[in-house]
C-alpha cells in the first residue's frame, strides 16, 4: 500500500507554488444570512453536515512527498472530471458521500436517490440519523415554511416544522440529537437556544444574554450571537462557534466603548465541557471566519480572516487557531491564498541533511489547504496538487490517498481507477407534493407586521404558532 500511495504522489507533484490570495466571497460557499457568511444554503439540497473531513474519518497513514530536486518541471494537474454539472455539493454521513444539484441529491457510490425534489433552500442535517431541513429562509423578514424529514430505511417521513431562523443539528451522548436553533423572534438580536430533537437527555442552556435598561422588549437571550458552525459529541462536550456576542451593555447607564463594540462582533466559541450545564465563551482573534473542521474528538481548527486597516472589503490577513474546549492556541502555516481547510494524508518530513526532526508532532500534520489553484499541505511540506484550469473550487476531501475537488463545472479526482458518474435521472414532483405538509402556511404572528414593512408582497393570516392542522398529536413538535 505505500509504495503505491508513493508512486501516486510522486507522479502527481510538481515544483513551484504560487497561489493568489483568497477574495472575500471565495473563503466559503455563501448562505443567505448577515454577518459571517461560512455554510451553504442556496443549492437545494446543500450540506448543513459535519466537515466530511471529520475526526473520525482522518487518515493515520504517512506519506512521503518528494523534495524539490526530485521533482522536474511543473505537471499539469494530476485531476480527472468524473461528473459533469454546475452548481453541486457534496456531503457525507457514515461513510457515504451525496452529490447535490439543484433538483436532486444521490449517492456517488451506488447512485441511490436520496432527494429529487425543488425544496427552496434545504439542507442536510445529521444526528443519530440523517435529516433534511426544508424550505429554510433564514433571518428572512418573509419567512417560508420549513419543515423537518428524517431518513427512515430508503424513505423520509416529516418529523416536524421548523419555526426557526435556522438550525443545526448533531448526535450527542446516549444516542440524543440536538439541535441549536436560532427561533422566529423579535430582533435582532435574535440568540439561539439548546433543543433536544430526538432522545432521552436534554441538553444544557446558553449562556444569557443581557437586556436592553431602556426597553425591556429587546433582549439578546444569549451570549452567543449567529450560531456558525455546532458540535456536540458523544463523550459530553459541546460547541458552538458564532459570529459575536451581545452588543447590549449590561446596566442602565452602561455603555460599550467603540472598541468594546468592535470585539463583540468578532467570532467567538461557547464551550460547554463534560458533564457540564454551565459554559464557558472564549474570543477568536479573527475577523471573520473562513473555514473549520474538527481536527479530533471535541478539538476544532479553525481558519478566519484579520482586516488589515477599516475597510470590511479590504485587504486581510489569515490565521489559524485550534481550539480544544479550554484555550485558543494560534498556529503557524503559510496560509497565503487558502479558502478552505481539508484533512487529509499526514506527510513526512523529507530526509535531508538541512531537515530537523520536530520535538513534537504539529497539530497541523494532516491538514491541507484548499486554494483558487491548488490543494498543499499545511505544513509547507512538499509540492501542491494543481488543481483543473477554471476550477473555482468549493469544496475537497480525501478517501484514502486520493484526492477530490467539486469544481463549478463538476467533480473532479486523482484517482485514476474512479470511472465516471452519471447524474440520475430525477423521478418528478409527486414525491415531493406528499412530503410538503403545509403548502397554504400561516406565518407567526410576530411577522405579520414585519413581513407586511418588509415588501414581501402578499398578506398573512395571525395564527397559533406552526400549530400543524393535517398532522397526528405526535408530531406536533415545535422548537
Amino acid at each position: 500500500m505505500r509504495s503505491s500511495v508513493l508512486a501516486f504522489l510522486f507522479a502527481l507533484l510538481g515544483s513551484g507554488l504560487s497561489c493568489s490570495r483568497a477574495r472575500p466571497e471565495e473563503a466559503f460557499p455563501p448562505r443567505n444570512s448577515p454577518g459571517h457568511e461560512v455554510r451553504p444554503t442556496e443549492h437545494k439540497a446543500a450540506s448543513r453536515m459535519p466537515p466530511t473531513s471529520s475526526a473520525s474519518k482522518r487518515s493515520v497513514e504517512i506519506v512521503e512527498l518528494p523534495s524539490q530536486d526530485q521533482a522536474a518541471g511543473t505537471p499539469p494537474s494530476p485531476f480527472r472530471q468524473v461528473l459533469e454539472g454546475s452548481g453541486g455539493s457534496v456531503s457525507e454521513y457514515q461513510g457515504r458521500r451525496f452529490y447535490s444539484n439543484e433538483v436532486i441529491t444521490f449517492d456517488l457510490a451506488t447512485r441511490e436517490v436520496l432527494i429529487d425534489c425543488a425544496f427552496s433552500r434545504g439542507y442536510f442535517l445529521v444526528g443519530k440519523n440523517l435529516y433534511f431541513a426544508a424550505r429554510m429562509s433564514p433571518y428572512s423578514a418573509c419567512p417560508d415554511a420549513p419543515f423537518l424529514l428524517e431518513r427512515v430505511g430508503k424513505k423520509w417521513e416529516l418529523r416536524r416544522y421548523i419555526d426557526a431562523h435556522d438550525v443545526q443539528m448533531s448526535e450527542w451522548i446516549h444516542g440524543t440529537t440536538i439541535a441549536a436553533v436560532v427561533p422566529y423572534r423579535p430582533g435582532p438580536p435574535f440568540g439561539y437556544e439548546l433543543v433536544k430533537v430526538a432522545g432521552a437527555v436534554a441538553p444544557p442552556r446558553p449562556m444569557r444574554g443581557a437586556s436592553d435598561p431602556n426597553d425591556p422588549d429587546r433582549r439578546c437571550h444569549s451570549e452567543l450571537q449567529q450560531p456558525l458552525s455546532f458540535h456536540a459529541y458523544r463523550t459530553g462536550e459541546i460547541m458552538v462557534v458564532g459570529g459575536g456576542r451581545c452588543d447590549l451593555p449590561g446596566g442602565e447607564g452602561q455603555e460599550l466603548s467603540d472598541e468594546e463594540h468592535n470585539l463583540r462582533y468578532r467570532p467567538v466559541v461557547e464551550s460547554f465541557p463534560k458533564g457540564s450545564s454551565r459554559s464557558s465563551i472564549f474570543s477568536l482573534p479573527f475577523d471573520e471566519l473562513v473555514s473549520l473542521i474538527e481536527l479530533d474528538i471535541a478539538t476544532l481548527l479553525m481558519m478566519g480572516k484579520v482586516r488589515v486597516g477599516d475597510k470590511e472589503d479590504g485587504p486581510f490577513d489569515l490565521v489559524i487557531v485550534s481550539f480544544d474546549g479550554k484555550s485558543v492556541q494560534k498556529l503557524e502555516a503559510p496560509l497565503e491564498g487558502a479558502a478552505q481547510l481539508v484533512l487529509g494524508p499526514v506527510v513526512a518530513i523529507p530526509a535531508t541533511s538541512e531537515a530537523v526532526a520536530p520535538t513534537r508532532p504539529s497539530p497541523l500534520n494532516g491538514v491541507w489547504l484548499l486554494s483558487e489553484s491548488s490543494l498543499r499541505v499545511a505544513t509547507g511540506v512538499g509540492e501542491p496538487l494543481w488543481l483543473p484550469e477554471k476550477c473555482q473550487p468549493s469544496h475537497a476531501w480525501f478517501e484514502g490517498s486520493h484526492a477530490w475537488v467539486v469544481c463549478e463545472n463538476g467533480l473532479y479526482t486523482t484517482d485514476a481507477d474512479q470511472a465516471r458518474i452519471e447524474i440520475p435521472e430525477s423521478e418528478g414532483s409527486s414525491t415531493c407534493e406528499a412530503l410538503d405538509p403545509r403548502p397554504e402556511y400561516s406565518v407567526p404572528g410576530i411577522y405579520q407586521k414585519a413581513s407586511t414593512v418588509g415588501g414581501c408582497g402578499k398578506e398573512f393570516e395571525l395564527g397559533p404558532l406552526s400549530k400543524p392542522s393535517r398532522l397526528p398529536d405526535k408530531l406536533r413538535v415545535e422548537f
